[in-house]
């Protein structure tokens, strides 16, 4: 999602709108590295491909990233 800088015309930069997200884990458990959720998103986008079904690379990191979260 993109927000403008406030500048109307023909010259105004627009800048990506940044959403900060807390995460909590319990006591002693890791969160998934980024290294960890990129390798299972590809994995996502592989099995997509080799099914013909569409989607997107958004929707495999957040598959991805809620695979790793909740084990499912």
């Amino acid at each position: 999602m993109w927000q403008s800088a406030g500048v109307s015309g023909a010259n105004h930069r627009r800048r990506p709108l940044v959403v900060q997200v807390e995460a909590r884990f319990p006591a002693g458990d890791a969160a998934p590295t980024h290294a960890e959720i990129a390798r299972l998103a590809y994995q996502c986008f592989e099995d997509r491909q080799r099914e013909g079904r569409h989607g997107s690379a958004v929707e495999d990191w957040l598959r991805a990233e809620q695979e790793l979260l909740t084990g499912f």
